[in-house]
This record gives structure tokens, C-alpha cells and sequence, in this order.
């Protein structure tokens, strides 16, 4: 049997290797590869009810060099993935799953010029609005998405581009997910929307 903390120790090492195997193909400015970093957790308190999105959540980051350009914090399974075209575009791709299977998108690509398109479950959406996405699926199939202008702490693991050689070993997860724990739990933004 499987415990969440290999769970979290796994999903941590294929982010590392998505990491290194999308920054290889680049966004366009020199050394600006593009990358994926992902954070799950389950935590349980026996003296109170665990809150999804708080206690048991996943947060994607896309990123762009070492700079996140776009953050998905969901009470729901999700498959992150980015790419970059060189002078193209780049675009990352979100597949969530809900508990019951249900499964939707979240897209984001940035043109060569810079633009960015936003979408979720069919749902169109503004940069300039923020790039901060909270996402819930605990009550209903459909999900219940807030758009923030709020910047997430973002623990990348390794920069971009380091070769896997020259990492050091997978750092501890169940740390990096704490802080990020602790920071949905003081922040009302985030404490709310999953409160709910």
C-alpha cells in the first residue's frame, strides 16, 4: 500500500523531471525556459473536519524563467504540462479530474508578442485580472472558479534549466507543502473560498 507521503515524494520527482524536460524546449528569450511545478497534499487533524483546498489540495505552478505566470490551487486532481515553441507561443495545460471523473481544462498561452488567453471549463478569462486561479469542485461537478491578483509563494524545487546531474536529491515535500498549508490558512482570499 502506498502512503500520501510516497504520493507526494513521487509527484514531487516527476515535477522535477517535467521541469527539466520542458525547460529544454525553450519560450523564446535566452535561458527563459518554461517549467511545471506541482504541490499536492493530505492532511488530517482528528479534532476538526478536514477542509478541501486547505488540508487536502494541489498547486500547479507555470513558469516562465523562475518567474510563475500562472497558479492553479485546486481541491481537485490535476495533470499539469507546458511547452514552449520558441518564437511561437507557449502554453500550459491544465487537466482536472473531480472525484466522480468528471474531467475539464485550464489553458493559458502567451504569444510571441507577450498576450496571454486564459481559459477554464470553457470559461474565458483576463490576465490583467490576475493569474491566480482558485478552484473547487466539492460540491458539484461544475467548478466554482475565483480569479486572484494575489502572489502565491512559489517554491520551484530546482531553477530551469539545471541539469539533473547538478540537482541536488528531491528536497522535502511535506515542507514545502506545509508552507503553502499555512499560507491558504492565513490568507482570507484563499481561507474563504475553500471555507465555504
Amino acid at each position: 500500500m502506498t502512503t500520501s507521503e510516497e504520493i507526494v515524494n513521487m509527484l514531487t520527482r516527476v515535477s522535477l523531471l517535467l521541469t527539466f524536460l520542458t525547460s529544454l524546449a525553450g519560450c523564446g528569450a535566452p535561458g527563459a525556459g518554461v517549467g511545471v511545478s506541482s504541490h499536492g497534499w493530505s492532511f488530517s487533524d482528528s479534532d476538526k473536519p478536514m477542509i478541501p483546498g486547505i488540508d487536502e489540495a494541489q498547486v500547479t505552478f507555470g513558469t516562465v524563467g523562475e518567474e510563475p505566470v500562472i497558479t492553479f490551487w485546486s481541491d481537485c486532481q490535476c495533470n499539469f504540462s507546458g511547452s514552449g515553441t520558441g518564437n511561437s507561443k507557449t502554453q500550459f495545460i491544465a487537466n482536472f479530474e473531480t472525484d466522480s471523473g468528471k474531467s475539464f481544462k485550464g489553458t493559458m498561452e502567451i504569444t510571441k508578442d507577450q498576450k496571454s488567453v486564459i481559459q477554464i471549463a470553457g470559461k474565458k478569462f483576463d490576465s490583467s485580472q490576475g493569474t491566480t486561479f482558485l478552484i473547487s469542485t466539492r460540491d458539484s461537478d461544475t467548478p466554482r472558479i475565483q480569479q486572484l491578483n494575489l502572489a502565491i509563494p512559489h517554491i520551484h524545487p530546482k531553477p530551469p534549466n539545471t541539469p539533473l546531474s547538478a540537482q541536488s536529491p528531491v528536497p522535502d515535500s511535506p515542507d514545502i507543502s506545509q508552507q503553502l498549508r499555512e499560507f491558504a490558512a492565513k490568507t482570507p482570499e484563499i481561507s474563504e473560498f475553500f471555507g465555504r
